[in-house]
């Protein structure tokens, strides 16, 4: 097994967590953080998500509902910002066609993007005149402090280096500024059994396990490691809530009953227990003097 360095605490220590063919999923044995052990470059990223046309179709379930999924998905988070901040400049890292700034530009906002799509960046000006910086955010050579709210939805799991990527984040925003952040929580119940069983049953889960794996991301965040990262990055979480991920939420019609009826079931639970599939951080950068 490669012994590559935890991105978090740089230990080379870590256990094999589960395996996917030729993918080894590591979990550093120091913190806890889990990640892809192989050794993806930036430019073969990119490339990747060039080549995968289904990445520049982003979130278009249904392309007339989309705006109002992503608005009513995170519509408890955009009011919590806004109280926060009412108004300013909005970024938006892994911006993919831009639905989500388009909704943030209607409502008064001044928005720019990120996305390592080339073509994503495309369409996102073609169909909202928004502009996007087609790259990595440490090549973008945005000014620190330009931002108010800074958002990742879904895309801190696309990261090769998400400490130094958070870092950037971090002094890209102003003093009392707003960073949010939604990724798959590993702490959720129900992938600790699936693992567990997949050990057990490999080829009967293969197929539930490379889903909860995707192979286009590359680090697995817990409540606790995500915490970590930002804690250590200058940002203070004021709120942390739980949700399904969009398909299943708005999507679930289209699943077959038995999934329809598991879903529900796990929907009562997650809210009774207080956890779920994606977790959505709120936090808030603190001043250089007492950040860590």
């Amino acid at each position: 097994m490669k012994q590559n360095k935890c991105n978090l605490c740089k230990s080379t220590e870590n256990r094999l967590y589960v395996r996917l063919g030729g993918r080894e999923i590591v979990k550093c044995s120091n913190c806890g953080f889990i990640f892809d052990d192989s050794q993806t470059t930036l430019p073969e990223l990119k490339e990747k998500y060039e080549r995968e046309d289904a990445y520049t179709r982003n979130f278009l379930i249904s392309e007339d509902k989309v705006e109002h999924y992503l608005q009513d998905y995170y519509q408890d988070q955009i009011t919590l910002i806004e109280k926060e901040v009412p108004a300013g400049t909005w970024l938006d890292i892994g911006c993919a066609n831009g639905q989500f700034l388009c909704i943030m530009k209607q409502k008064g906002w001044k928005v720019l993007g990120v996305d390592i799509s080339a073509e994503s960046a495309r369409l996102a000006q073609e169909r909202f005149g928004i502009k996007v910086f087609c790259g990595d955010l440490l090549e973008a050579g945005f000014s620190p402090q330009q931002f108010d709210v800074i958002s990742l939805w879904g895309t801190i799991e696309h990261m090769i280096n998400p400490q130094e990527e958070i870092m950037e984040a971090s002094r890209l925003l102003r003093t009392g500024g707003i960073f949010a952040v939604s990724t798959h929580n590993e702490d959720w119940y129900l992938t600790r059994i699936i693992i567990g069983l997949y050990k057990i049953f490999p080829r009967l889960l293969k197929k539930y396990i490379e889903l909860m794996f995707d192979k286009e991301h590359l680090v697995f965040f817990s409540v606790r490691t995500l915490e970590k990262l930002l804690s250590d990055c200058g940002l203070k979480v004021i709120s942390v809530t739980y949700e399904q991920p969009i398909s299943f939420k708005y999507e679930l019609g289209k699943f077959p009953l038995l999934v329809r009826i598991a879903a529900n079931l796990l929907s009562l639970s997650d809210k009774l227990f207080r956890n779920g599939r994606k977790v959505i951080f709120i936090c808030r950068r603190m001043p250089a003097a007492i950040r860590k």
